[in-house]
């Protein structure tokens, strides 16, 4: 079941509040001050979810979602980011540059919850989908190759 959770930000208050929204929840919490502690973070951690902020020192969020989205082993990471910028213009960049929600500070903590709940379906969805497709790649190549000795035999 998937249920780690990264939650990144450079305000001290932030990670606490979302850490005890999200903990109370049942989710295992790690905790970033910025993207390149994030980045580091990850490969150890495996969460399930990022929750990103886009204003930080160091690496912003979205040069953060640029490296995971451009790293095969991570790249299937679902990201919310959660911003105070909240014009049309930083929500639609956000969302190209691989955020798969955007959602603006301050934040409703129930309708957190929910689209939290909702990107951890999908990913639960995601890695049922990649484990049957692990366990029928030797199940299909066994086929071709039964099927392609068949057809010198004939």
């Amino acid at each position: 079941m998937s249920n780690k959770i990264l939650i990144v930000d450079d305000e001290p208050f932030n990670l606490d509040l979302l850490e005890q929204e999200l903990s109370d929840q049942g989710y295992v919490i790690e905790k970033a001050n910025d993207g390149t502690e994030a980045l580091a973070k990850v490969p150890s951690f495996q969460p399930d979810l990022i929750l990103l902020d886009y204003m930080m020192p160091k690496m912003n969020g979205l040069e953060v979602l640029k490296r995971l989205r451009g790293d095969d082993q991570h790249k299937g990471i679902p990201v919310i980011l959660l911003t105070a910028k909240a014009t049309q213009e930083d929500k639609v960049r956000g969302l190209d540059a691989g955020a798969d929600d955007y959602v603006i500070k301050p934040f409703d903590s129930i309708e957190l919850l929910a689209r939290v709940r909702a990107m951890m379906r999908i990913k639960e969805m995601h890695d049922t989908l990649e484990e049957w497709n692990r366990n029928l790649a030797p199940v299909t190549a066994n086929r071709r190759n039964y099927i392609g000795r068949r057809q010198e035999s004939l």
